[in-house]
């Protein structure tokens, strides 16, 4: 017993210390992750993105994309790919604290996460207006940025979306949340060396209610990100700091809303509170798809699927 309390109190120790050595920024990166990858640099955050042009004759609009928890770019390779073929720029960004962007820590001054894309947004686009689609964690997003920025978006697509906007951690002092972060960044290491693991790797991503039966080395693509310094810390802050949805200002959305759901989502079941609050939270013209035999990771694993519904509704929206 003496022996536990002893080792419990080194970790704290080392993580009151260790998040003293490292920098705000997401750890350096030798090399681009990708040929296209790309950093916005805003405040105190660098911020990674990948800007995937049309690869058509004609050129019909752009898609900004925004992953969800534990994501990155990656997540929307599949869609982007089909959708640069039919002619639509493509934007996908690495959200603070995910991918190759910056950690928040106690030392990072806050910025919204819906203001810093807005702001890639106009810097890539001036006065131009986007489709703005988000997954998961990145429906919020979406959304807040739907309702500030209605300027810049010409349609909202929200897939797999989650309303739980609580935020956590909000009474704790950024000081004392520097601790329990350094503590979040010795299991998070345990945690990605596990699912780095073949075998060990897809039971994580059972549980964790993706898709298992990505191959290795797409899933090997989303550990090297969550591999950064501070990457338990971030999540902890990101959390804290994230922008709670205005589920009133929500409802009186006048563009296109597309809200595509997966039938068999664990992660954010189709009949629980947050989902029937956000649906009912939608504006009356939101137009509603349920994506058969699918689960959480849909945008992946009903790549095609996805891509059929995103251009059925762009094409009712443009005729």
């Amino acid at each position: 017993m003496k022996k536990a309390k002893k080792l419990i109190s080194v970790l704290l120790i080392l993580s009151m210390l260790l998040p003293l050595c490292f920098t705000a920024n997401a750890a350096t990166v030798t090399q681009l992750p990708f040929p296209d990858s790309a950093f916005f640099e805003i405040g105190d955050y660098s911020i990674h993105y990948r800007f995937r042009p049309s690869a058509a004759s004609e050129h019909k609009g752009r898609f900004v994309f925004l992953h969800g928890f534990l994501g990155s770019t990656v997540s929307w390779k599949p869609l982007s790919d089909r959708l640069i073929q039919e002619g639509y720029d493509c934007l996908l960004v690495d959200l603070p604290s995910f991918g190759y962007s910056t950690r928040e820590t106690a030392q990072v001054h806050p910025i919204p996460r819906e203001e810093i894309v807005a702001s890639l947004m106009q810097e890539l686009a001036p006065a131009e207006k986007w489709y703005v689609a988000g997954h998961s964690m990145g429906t919020t997003v979406a959304m807040n940025i739907a309702c500030r920025y209605p300027e810049l978006v010409e349609a909202l697509l929200l897939y797999a979306a989650t309303s739980d906007t609580k935020t956590k951690f909000t009474n704790l002092p950024d000081p004392v949340l520097q601790v329990y972060g350094g503590v979040y960044n010795v299991i998070f290491k345990m945690i990605i060396t596990l699912a780095s693991n073949p075998v060990f790797g897809k039971i994580i991503m059972r549980n964790a209610l993706y898709d298992a039966n990505r191959d290795f080395e797409t899933r090997q693509k989303y550990l090297e990100p969550l591999k950064l310094e501070n990457t338990g810390m971030g999540i902890l802050f990101m959390r804290k700091r994230s922008t709670p949805l205005d589920f009133e200002q929500l409802k009186q959305l006048e563009m296109p809303v597309m809200l595509c759901v997966a039938s068999d989502d664990e992660f954010v079941p189709n009949d629980s509170e947050n989902a029937i609050r956000l649906r009912n939270s939608l504006p009356a013209h939101t137009v509603y798809y349920v994506m058969p035999d699918s689960t959480h990771s849909l945008i992946e694993s009903k790549a095609d699927e996805t891509f059929a519904v995103t251009f059925d509704f762009i094409n009712g929206i443009l005729h």
